[in-house]
């Protein structure tokens, strides 16, 4: 089964579509990628330039995801390396998650924007 969900669904995603114990006896895990903006065609095409200024200035990651994270967070959990890992959402934003939770604390919950 593939999902394509925004980031702020992932934990209701994940929740959804939780294993039951039949599904893991038989070996199938289910695991949930969960990607903030990612430069694909169409969001590069559909941004602005401030926009995407503006996005790098958030992140705390000296770029923004590309294609290729995402396919690669893919590729992690549909391995062997990832066998124990089970009905998990993985975030794919280079950390902008908790660096902008953290970052709104420190300035008493505005926004840095």
């Amino acid at each position: 089964m593939h999902v394509a969900t925004g980031h702020r669904d992932a934990e209701r995603t994940e929740r959804v579509l939780h294993t039951d114990r039949v599904t893991v006896r038989r070996g199938i895990r289910c695991n949930a990628v969960a990607p903030r903006l990612t430069l694909t065609p169409g969001a590069v095409d559909n941004a602005t330039l401030e926009y995407i200024e503006a996005s790098l200035a958030l992140y705390p990651m000296p770029r923004l995801c590309t294609p290729g994270d995402v396919a690669n967070a893919v590729v992690f959990l549909a391995s062997d390396e990832a066998a124990y890992i089970n009905a998990a959402t993985l975030i794919v934003d280079g950390g902008a998650t908790v660096y902008m939770a953290s970052t709104k604390s420190a300035d008493g919950g505005k926004d840095r924007a």
